[in-house]
């Protein structure tokens, strides 16, 4: 019987072929389909991540959250353990989970902290706001707004100053803590970096909400405990 690189390997080998420039949909081996986008010079995927595997085996699906904690770190779950939300938002991981090798698509990788920058700064975003966090950075430039689906069929509230003119197409998918389980469905979107924080076992991560056309960068987030989406980047 193959071994479980050997499944990867030959899957992916094939899938690599059907992605030919940003634009295209990216095919994971698991059979999911994803539409990519080109932004400033980068290219991204335009929908959340759905994997579990990747490239030394399975991310554990863990529906309860009290269980995300750091003997167990490398954690999955549907938001509000709905599985109808997998089709939608994708799924929501720890930040172990999300930095597993060969999680995202082959020659896709989960983005830094600098790549999100590199996003925001071609999105208008002035450099003296580059490094701010826990606040709506890019308000006046809108730059969350340029990110955020527009409209409110998925965003609740006036999803202020939603335009989507990025086409990264982010949706209200919400997120876990080790404090509430569940939380921000149709009004917030968190994306986790692949960088680590400067303190404790905590990670960057990115943050969109329906009251703001802010984008939020966050020095904060448990890699353990926290739950957000995944959009991977091209190599």
């Amino acid at each position: 019987m193959d071994s479980h690189k050997q499944i990867i390997a030959r899957f992916a080998s094939t899938i690599d072929d059907t992605f030919d420039e940003c634009g295209d949909t990216v095919l994971d081996y698991e059979g999911n389909e994803y539409k990519t986008v080109q932004i400033g010079d980068q290219c991204w995927m335009a929908e959340n991540l759905k994997k579990i595997n990747h490239d030394n085996g399975e991310i554990t699906h863990r529906p309860n959250i009290d269980d995300w904690d750091y003997t167990v770190p490398s954690s999955w779950a549907y938001y509000d353990n709905d599985s109808t939300n997998n089709k939608l938002h994708g799924k929501l991981y720890s930040w172990v989970a999300a930095t597993q090798p060969g999680l995202c698509p082959q020659g896709w990788h989960l983005p830094t902290d600098e790549e999100w920058k590199d996003l925001e700064l071609s999105l208008g975003m002035s450099e003296s706001e580059l490094n701010d966090d826990l606040h709506q950075r890019g308000e006046s430039e809108n730059v969350g707004g340029k990110l955020k689906l527009a409209g409110t069929k998925y965003w609740e509230s006036s999803n202020f100053g939603a335009t989507n003119e990025s086409g990264f197409s982010a949706l209200p998918s919400g997120r876990t803590s080790g404090d509430t389980p569940f939380a921000g469905f149709g009004i917030v979107a968190n994306f986790w970096t692949s960088t680590k924080g400067t303190a404790g076992e905590l990670a960057f991560s990115r943050g969109l909400s329906t009251w703001g056309g802010g984008i939020d960068r966050r020095d904060g987030s448990s890699i353990a405990t926290n739950g957000k989406s995944i959009r991977c980047v091209l190599d």
